[in-house]
């Protein structure tokens, strides 16, 4: 797939009650790639989606339990309709030190995602500094409490 399905989940929902027929117009001048999910593959992940999100649903309206555990679960999905959609997805791919990282974001709700790149120097750097930080003054306050300061 062109797109990984976590990162394209992560930036949803959209809002599709006011979607307009597709244009060609619409992409002038932007990429747009093709689908690369068939019909039957894209039915069989909305369908594992909505089931599991019913089932996840029906468990939080159980209260007073720490722990739900369904013995069975039976979901029928009728009437389902499949249609092919065009969603504004904003895409970014920049590479960093030899390293991929891909974002997205939702044209819609300016929602963006995606695993940012990490200096593991600059990181320790800074944990260093907050753990001197840190034992400085539990060091003070622990003297202060003893009567040596």
């Amino acid at each position: 797939r062109a797109i990984d399905d976590l990162l394209t989940q992560s930036i949803e929902p959209f809002e599709l009650d006011d979607a307009t027929p597709f244009k060609t117009a619409y992409l002038a001048g932007y990429f747009a790639n093709k689908y690369d999910v068939d019909a039957t593959e894209a039915q069989v992940t909305a369908n594992r989606r909505i089931e599991n999100s019913t089932a996840r649903a029906f468990e939080e309206t159980v209260k007073g339990f720490d722990l739900v555990t369904p013995l069975r679960s039976q979901i029928k999905l009728n009437g389902g309709e499949l249609a092919y959609a065009l969603l504004p997805v904003w895409l970014l791919s920049t590479k960093w030190r030899d390293e991929s990282y891909t974002f997205a974001m939702n044209g819609q709700t300016g929602k963006f995602v995606g695993d940012l790149p990490l200096d593991r120097a600059a990181y320790w750097r800074l944990f260093g500094r907050v753990f001197a930080i840190t034992a400085v003054a539990m060091s003070v306050v622990l003297l202060t409490i003893i009567g040596l300061m």
